[in-house]
Parts: structure tokens; sequence; C-alpha cells
């Protein structure tokens, strides 16, 4: 199913981006820290009121909540930060399209690499994927010639 271009932490959205996103899928959060001002200049050294983040879906299952992981930009390691569920639940929203006038709080460098490893992470995914349907056939070949006592 198509992905939607905000999730919200709710019930159904939950549910939704659980059941539509994939590993190798970019998204993207937005971090208000525009009541964080002070003299005209952002605590954290910012002067925009909202920037945002780059997540990549990777090809890992959080336990116990079986939800995929998701990797922040910069951590091209494979293993994810955090599950797809946290992330949701600690943001409030998440966006599966880049905002357009919103400022990256991430490393340019770091948001490039992001596309290249959930490029990567996405051809990954199909082999597996591939795999798993070759061996289901194989499986299914050579189960029919067997008797069965049921």
């Amino acid at each position: 199913m198509a992905l939607k271009n905000i999730y919200k932490d709710t019930r159904g959205d939950k549910k939704s981006l659980l059941r539509d996103v994939r590993p190798g899928d970019v998204l993207y959060v937005i971090h208000d820290i525009g009541d964080r001002y002070v003299a005209g200049q952002g605590v954290y050294g910012y002067e925009d009121a909202q920037l945002y983040s780059v997540w990549v879906v990777v090809n890992e299952r959080s336990w116990p909540s079986i939800s995929l992981m998701v990797a922040r930009a910069g951590n091209t390691s494979g293993r994810g930060d955090q599950s797809l569920s946290q992330l949701l639940h600690h943001e409030r929203e998440i966006h599966t399209i880049q905002p357009m006038h919103v400022r990256c709080m991430d490393d340019q460098r770091w948001v490039v690499d992001a596309h290249t490893f959930a490029a990567r992470v996405a051809e990954e995914h199909k082999k597996e994927l591939a795999l798993a349907n070759a061996k289901k056939t194989l499986a299914t070949a050579g189960a029919s010639n067997k008797k069965s006592w049921f």
C-alpha cells in the first residue's frame, strides 16, 4: 500500500504506518524548537523555529514489539537506533516526504549518506524476499510428492 504523507500518533495511523512502511524508506521528523528562544537565538544554537531530521527504516525488527527499526542520518552501521513505533510515539508525527520550507538539522553529507544507505537497505530487502520466495517455492514443490497421514 502507498505511504501517506503524514502519520500522527494515533492508533489507526500507527497500524497503517507499521503495515505500509518497508525497509529502505526514508522518513522525516519535524522538531519544534521555536519556543526555546533566548534573545533571538535558539537555546540549541539554531535561528529557526522548526528543523527536521532524517530517519531510514532498516531491515531489522525490535523485540518484543516486532516493529521495524529506524536509524538516524549519520548512522550507517546497519543497526537501528530505535523502533518505528517508539519514534512515532516520541515525536508524535512522522512525514514521508521531505519538508520543503524547513531546514535540516543534520549535516548535508549525512543526509546524502542516509539516502544511499536507504537504497542499499531496500536492495538487500528485495534480495531477501526473492530468496525466501524461492525457498518457499522449492519447499512446496517437494512437498507435493510426499504422502500425508492426515
